[in-house]
């Protein structure tokens, strides 16, 4: 039942970012939406549930963007791997670090993405633009990206009480 949960919620997100938000302008500067949700799989569900996920999405991600093959597949794994290592350590229910994780993300991304194309295209690039891309980025996830994560935590729970009613008759 969660796996079904985690699949709809993966389609609905990548329908959204490839296809809706390019056509508003306030979306131009908006971080990757799998990226909280990367972190919610390594936060609260298992290592299993969870690699299943990375590497589909990553594979997903990759054939959408035509870009380098294998950089979504690397951020994401590496993104899912910290928030996983993150909860050894952490309280992983506290507001600001689910901030700071997926505001973390974020820039594991962007610097991913600028490292792989600073090392495959000659042409120089610009530091002010990726710098203002990235601030804009981590401002939205600063207000979006915790109601992400509560929303699917919420959710989770919530079909998880359900399932257990449905079968406890």
């Amino acid at each position: 039942m969660i796996y079904c949960f985690h699949i709809l919620v993966c389609l609905c997100l990548i329908l959204f970012q490839t296809t809706l938000m390019p056509h508003f302008s306030i979306f131009n500067h908006f971080y990757d939406l799998l990226i909280p949700f990367i972190v919610y799989l390594g936060i609260h569900r298992s290592a299993r549930e969870g690699v299943i996920f990375v590497l589909l999405l990553g594979m997903i991600m990759d054939g959408l963007s035509g870009g380098l093959a294998g950089i979504y597949l690397s951020v994401y794994f590496w993104l899912w791997i910290s928030a996983l290592q993150m909860t050894q350590f952490f309280r992983v229910d506290n507001f600001l670090f689910l901030t700071f994780l997926t505001a973390a993300g974020i820039i594991l991304e962007n610097l991913i993405m600028l490292g792989s194309e600073a090392l495959f295209k000659s042409e120089s690039l610009s530091a002010s633009i990726t710098l203002n891309d990235v601030m804009c980025q981590i401002l939205w996830v600063a207000f979006t990206g915790p109601l992400i994560l509560f929303f699917l935590s919420y959710s989770q729970k919530r079909i998880g009480l359900w399932r257990d009613n449905l079968f406890s008759d």
